[in-house]
């Protein structure tokens, strides 16, 4: 048994690049907005997204906040680009 064989395969990721936009659609009309902010690896040599994240439904009011995500779980759970 190889090394490699102990994981689970990754699907490929999205072009995710600094400045690109992604959304995520929630039940109930509400929709999540996240602009890539910056790609980095942490100590153990594993990349994550650091994003502003807008949170809102249409035409009611919305709130922002900085998180950060590895970048395989940001790319299943952003799953609409909307700018590359």
């Amino acid at each position: 048994m190889t090394a490699g064989s102990l994981f689970k395969a990754t699907k490929p990721t999205k072009d995710i690049t600094v400045g690109s936009v992604f959304r995520h659609r929630l039940p109930g009309s509400t929709i999540e907005t996240a602009t890539v902010l910056g790609v980095e690896n942490d100590f153990m040599g594993i990349p994550h997204v650091i994003y502003d994240v807008t949170v809102g439904k249409s035409g009611i009011e919305s709130y922002c906040d900085r998180r950060t995500l590895a970048l395989q779980s940001f790319s299943d759970y952003f799953d609409e680009a909307l700018s590359a």
